[in-house]
């Protein structure tokens, strides 16, 4: 699909494989938490996955081939630093507060930042309260997690998730 200037997106249809995470079974949730975006912006997706693990508020970025280097919460691809650590963990916080006032509880929620692409990555050092994986990668860092809650309370949970308000979406 285009963008607004005419180029081709292809990291669109590449961001949806990221979702597609069949190993980890019937007893995870994946929940779509996509808002209104410019197809001009790298950040490709944003999910919640639901399951054993916990909750977990997932960001996926899009670098293509550009090499990142990631230094705690700095990120940097092409001479630009970004602050995606930063949005991943208000989006976590953000879906922890709103799954507090619906269900009643405090349910914590863990930020996971993707990076999607072919490009190199160069860690000197990885981010607190945030985990950060490539998309091949997601499922097992999310079955790393072990088993936190029942596989019927991650099913309430995902019910419960379809009553947020999605993040860009006015109320109805």
């Amino acid at each position: 699909m285009p963008d607004s200037r005419g180029r081709w997106r292809p990291f669109r249809r590449e961001a949806t494989k990221v979702r597609e995470l069949p190993s980890l079974g019937p007893a995870w949730h994946i929940v779509d938490w996509t808002p209104p975006r410019d197809f001009d912006e790298p950040i490709a997706d944003r999910f919640l996955a639901i399951g054993p693990g916990g909750v977990f508020s997932v960001l996926v970025v899009a670098h293509g081939r550009t090499r990142v280097l990631l230094a705690g919460d700095v990120i940097q691809s092409e001479g630009k630093r970004y602050t995606y650590v930063h949005e991943a963990r208000r989006s976590a916080q953000e879906v922890s507060r709103q799954f507090s006032t619906v269900i009643g509880h405090n349910v914590p929620v863990t930020a996971v930042l993707v990076l999607d692409g072919d490009g190199v990555i160069s860690v000197h050092g990885l981010p607190k309260d945030c985990l950060v994986a490539t998309g091949p990668e997601l499922d097992r860092l999310l079955l790393a997690t072990g088993a936190r809650i029942s596989a019927g309370t991650a099913g309430k949970l995902a019910r419960a998730a379809r009553w947020l308000p999605r993040p860009g979406v006015p109320p109805s």
